[in-house]
């Protein structure tokens, strides 16, 4: 994979792929060509099952991690080492498990995120507080394992319903719903979010993957 020379010029527009890896370092000579052919500029991954001290690194991408303790789950940014970059720390977390940067756009900083919920798990506002706290414009990719008919999925569970309310009581922004779980990582562009793989195709798609924003502003060519 060739470098990608480091910008120089201020960045008002990124490139962002989300994916629930279903375990990384298994999937790894996959992501590495799908972002080398895509020129994506961040990676966020869910469900990266690394365990803490275990090596995962690609060509050209800084990776930050945070590892479950346990096995399983695991959240991850891939981000281009051509971008200026900080690893953020997520402090007062209960059930989700978070990884967030930041970066700078138009001249501005931006906290891009990206979070992961265990189906065995509630959501709790204080979770959701945690991660648009700070008082920057932030970009939020959720894997929050949930389901809900406003989403077209089959039916509502506890977990899709909580992220409703939520949602609702923090006025947080959906800009878009996720392509269904089993459908393969697809190119998108800044705030355009796709759904993870699946290995049983003939699945009925029925949970989804959200992008949240705050203060972020629409996408470019957006109405």
């Amino acid at each position: 994979m060739a470098a990608r020379p480091r910008r120089t010029e201020p960045c008002n527009a990124l490139r962002l792929a989300c994916w629930n890896a279903d375990g990384a370092r298994g999937r790894k000579l996959e992501l590495e060509h799908f972002l080398s052919q895509q020129s994506f500029d961040i990676c966020l991954l869910s469900e990266t099952f690394l365990n803490p001290g275990q090596a995962f690194r690609l060509d050209n991408y800084v990776c930050h991690r945070t590892d479950r303790p346990t096995t399983g789950g695991g959240t991850t940014i891939l981000v281009c080492r051509c971008l200026v970059q900080y690893s953020v720390p997520v402090p007062g977390l209960t059930h989700l498990e978070a990884t967030a940067i930041q970066v700078t756009m138009a001249g501005k900083p931006v906290l891009i995120l990206v979070a992961y919920i265990s189906p065995f798990r509630s959501l709790i506002g204080a979770d959701l507080t945690a991660c648009f706290g700070g008082g920057l414009p932030v970009l939020v990719a959720e894997d929050l394992n949930a389901k809900n008919v406003d989403w077209n999925s089959r039916l509502n569970t506890r977990q899709g319903e909580n992220r409703t309310c939520l949602c609702r009581r923090e006025l947080l922004s959906d800009l878009w719903t996720g392509l269904p779980d089993h459908q393969q990582i697809q190119p998108l562009i800044y705030s355009r979010c796709s759904g993870h793989r699946h290995n049983q195709e003939y699945l009925i798609p029925s949970l989804s993957d959200f992008l949240l924003n705050t203060n972020l502003g629409p996408p470019p060519g957006s109405n």
